[in-house]
């Protein structure tokens, strides 16, 4: 659909006279998507929540944003699939760290601001649960799986022709920019969340150690 096409669905959604009264309401936005450091620009995906983000602003409507930075769920969904031939391919150099959040502590965070409307209305909360790079990844997998998986880079060219541009140019901003969201400080403020570690997320999943592993004959 396109920046310009998912901000003109929403807008009517929201464009009436009595959307700055009432129940605030829940908008889910990308970590780093307002700022000049962040992956925000020419990125379609990141550019149409950005842009009604500033909707929300403009029209003063009662809201909490919630910036989830890189799904760790997207890791068994997408890259996983070499797994089994000992190999983890993303896109990243093996040393660059990418904030990462568990879709439970999405969730959490969300319940929270919920049952607080008083605290959580009119913030922006850019989450994030770790920061691992590849190198930190396949040192978990290879204790999970029990054997050592290596980490190899994607070249970028390849996601481009696999997954489009969007999603190439994201991993291009991810390579080049470091911008990270502040996790001590997100964990020190909101103590009550059960914040996962990447360890801890993928100890969680049966199901890397069960699809995973080689098949025994």
């Amino acid at each position: 659909m396109g920046a310009c096409g998912v901000a003109r669905f929403f807008e009517p959604i929201y464009d009436c006279s009595d959307c700055s009264i009432g129940k605030p309401r829940f908008f889910c936005q990308l970590a780093g998507a307002r700022t000049a450091e962040g992956i925000a620009g020419n990125i379609d995906h990141v550019d149409s929540k950005r842009r009604i983000e500033a909707y929300l602003q403009e029209k003063q409507i009662a809201s909490t944003i919630l910036a989830p930075t890189f799904f760790m769920e997207n890791l068994p969904e997408y890259y996983f699939d070499q797994l089994k031939q000992g190999v983890f391919a993303f896109p990243l150099s093996a040393g660059r760290k990418l904030d990462q959040v568990a879709v439970a502590d999405i969730a959490s965070m969300a319940v929270y601001a919920i049952e607080h409307p008083v605290e959580m209305v009119g913030q922006r909360i850019e989450l994030a649960s770790d920061s691992v790079s590849g190198d930190e990844v396949v040192a978990t997998l290879s204790e999970i799986l029990g054997r050592q998986v290596k980490y190899i880079q994607l070249p970028i060219e390849q996601v481009r022709q696999y997954a489009g541009n969007d999603i190439a140019d994201m991993f291009e901003r991810f390579e080049q920019d470091a911008y990270h969201v502040d996790i001590a400080g997100l964990r020190s403020k909101y103590p009550d969340i059960a914040w996962h570690s990447f360890a801890r997320w993928a100890e969680k999943r049966d199901d890397i150690a069960v699809d995973y592993l080689p098949k025994i004959i």
